[in-house]
């Protein structure tokens, strides 16, 4: 079980419950403003129209994978220096592309809580646009990881401050799992090695599953494996709306496997569509992570998904995405 992607094992170490207090609100600032996913970009209209504008666009606006319809990773609004005030100050992402000819090489600083809290600012600076360019190409993963990791943060945060506490306590004392579930969230199935819990509107369906099994071997963990393992709990646990249908992993867009180590423990992201089987049509994005409860030894998963037709899905997901990052298991 060896580390795969050292990124995603910096974002466990920042997400976990043991670190939400990194993302505590600067009282003595006022709160920030803008939607999730939402950075404003600030540099001169002739950067943002040219070569400049387009790589920092190709990066951050990047179609995400796992969506069944295109969205962007996130949602850019450029201004420039001279309308960069107070409206915009307290913005929740800010990046400033900024070209300093006498700069040795292109270089990124981040700043946190600069105008209001919790902000993330982040100044990407060098001696020319093709050098700043090429960095940005360069360092594309570094970039989408730490505003990820603020948005992931501020939801972190808010869940942690509005937990549904009778969720919270259930999931403790009869499964011996800590998860941040917000108020809102009703716990619609609980049984010895599965719980669902949903939060349903009108139009949207945000889901946090909890399947648990024994721990045999590391082969548990292959591709193959881990989806064999997910659809046999949704045969069993998560029925259509219909005589006969249920929800199964779409395997048309393969899902993705990674793996990697957070303080000696082993962590595996499965992330990938589901889909109604038998009769009807629905489907949506999930993302899982499981571990390994080596006191218990068994296997412990978290996933959530979204059931969302017509509707954006990017933030919905990372919404649910950010709840199971919370996963601990309790001693």
């Amino acid at each position: 079980m060896k580390t795969k992607n050292i990124l995603f094992s910096l974002f466990i170490a920042i997400l976990l419950v043991h670190t939400a207090c990194n993302s505590t609100r600067d009282t003595n600032l006022p709160g920030i403003s803008g939607k999730s996913g939402e950075i404003i970009v600030v540099t001169e209209n002739h950067r943002w129209q040219d070569t400049l504008g387009k790589t920092i666009r190709s990066v951050l606006e990047e179609e995400l994978l796992y969506l069944p319809q295109a969205e962007p990773m996130f949602s850019l609004i450029h201004i420039t220096p001279a309308q960069f005030g107070k409206i915009f100050q307290t913005h929740r992402n800010i990046l400033f592309l900024k070209l300093h000819p006498d700069s040795l090489e292109p270089r990124i600083s981040v700043r946190r809580n600069v105008w209001a809290s919790p902000q993330l600012v982040m100044d990407m600076i060098g001696p020319s646009d093709t050098s700043l360019c090429r960095y940005i190409l360069e360092s594309r993963e570094q970039i989408t990881e730490r505003f990820n990791r603020s948005e992931k943060q501020r939801l972190i945060s808010n869940a942690r401050k509005y937990q549904d506490m009778e969720i919270v306590n259930t999931l403790k004392e009869k499964h011996r799992l800590s998860l941040f579930i917000p108020r809102g969230y009703s716990l619609d199935v609980d049984s010895a090695d599965f719980a669902w819990i949903s939060l349903e509107s009108p139009t949207t369906t945000q889901g946090i599953l909890i399947y648990i099994s024994p721990y045999q071997n590391p082969n548990v963990f292959t591709l193959e494996n881990m989806i064999r393992r997910r659809d046999r709990f949704l045969r069993r646990y998560v029925p259509g709306p219909l005589p006969g249908s249920r929800m199964a992993t779409e395997t048309i867009l393969a899902p993705r496997l990674t793996e990697f180590e957070d303080k000696g423990h082993y962590f595996a992201r499965l992330e990938g569509l589901w889909k109604l089987e038998g009769r009807g049509s629905m489907g949506g994005p999930f993302v899982s992570l499981s571990t390994v409860d080596e006191k218990r030894n068994r296997v412990v998963t978290a996933e959530g998904f979204v059931f969302a037709p017509g509707e954006e899905k990017r933030e919905l997901l990372r919404q649910v995405e950010a709840i199971i990052y919370t996963l601990q298991i309790v001693e």
